[in-house]
């Protein structure tokens, strides 16, 4: 079942990860989302039995898999946490600093449709779309309590939704006939609420299922904690890779970027997957890789 799982997701960017992480043999890094270790294996590869990859993730499945895959790694640690608390969970194995970490936004292909989140629209499930059942908020939740105003606002923030108030109004007066349960059950009314031609160009629903999956699980709040704790685990020539997959997300990271140079002096460069990777794997068109390197820690 497993092996299964791992073919089905390819990470993206797999090359120019490791191209631009520089990875030194003996070094100390981290991947915070590391998924079902596609990534993971290719920084493991470079890594002698002095260097150490920590490896982060809040599923379940993920992190049983991990466990399993490179149970005969020495050089591995595996923890099940979110990757904003980077700082405590290396403070607890007392590493001061690393060489370089991977943060890779894009949700792992496999969790779509792995219970008990359901993240996908294409198959009916319940509104549910928690990284972590320690959340007590679920999609089902938001639809259906959550007012109109609110909903608009998550739809356009977080999804950038132009079709926002026509959705949410729609929403709002659907549930007083009946509870929206299922994913069918909104994907329903989203189609509904859009012109046909809309549905045509892409799902209408994707949008506000993004939109949802980040209010839920705090996508935005995990990325700017992630950046206030990982500043004190940063030295000259430490190197940082973050990939992001949509506007709002890639806004947000070059805000915490910003803010970084007020400690560091850095470089950044920002990578994109070359067209065969495009055709190869749909899910990498949308993807953008920022790199920081460290040069200069300010006094």
């Amino acid at each position: 079942m497993f092996q299964n799982m791992n073919r089905l997701h390819i990470p993206v960017l797999q090359t120019e990860v490791i191209q631009k992480l520089e990875i030194k043999e003996n070094g100390v890094y981290v991947d915070c989302t590391a998924g079902y270790g596609g990534h993971t294996k290719q920084i493991l590869n470079k890594l002698t039995s002095k260097g150490l990859l920590i490896c982060i993730d809040l599923s379940d499945k993920a992190i049983n898999f991990l466990k399993k895959e490179f149970a005969s790694s020495k050089n591995i640690v595996i923890v099940k946490e979110n990757f904003k608390n980077i700082h405590s969970i290396l403070d607890r194995m007392g590493i001061k600093s690393i060489d370089g970490v991977l943060l890779d936004l894009g949700f792992n292909s496999n969790q779509l449709e792995e219970a008990p989140s359901y993240l996908s629209y294409h198959k009916n499930s319940p509104l549910d779309m928690r990284y972590s059942l320690e959340s007590n908020v679920t999609a089902g939740n938001i639809i259906n309590s959550w007012n109109q105003q609110n909903l608009e606002r998550i739809f356009k923030e977080y999804g950038e939704e132009k079709y926002s108030y026509e959705i949410a109004k729609n929403i709002c007066s659907q549930r007083e006939q009946h509870f929206i349960e299922t994913t069918d059950d909104l994907v329903s009314i989203i189609k509904n609420s859009v012109p046909a031609r809309y549905s045509r160009e892409k799902h209408p629903a994707r949008k506000i299922f993004q939109a949802l999956r980040i209010q839920i699980n705090d996508e935005y709040g995990n990325v700017i904690e992630f950046f206030k704790n990982i500043k004190s685990l940063l030295r000259d020539e430490s190197k940082i890779i973050i990939i992001t997959f949509h506007s709002g997300e890639d806004k947000l990271v070059k805000e915490q970027i910003n803010q970084l140079r007020e400690t560091f002096v850095l470089t950044t460069k920002n990578v994109y997957p070359k067209f065969q990777e495009k055709q190869e794997n749909p899910r990498s068109r949308s993807s953008k890789l920022r790199l920081l390197k460290i040069k200069k820690v300010l006094h």
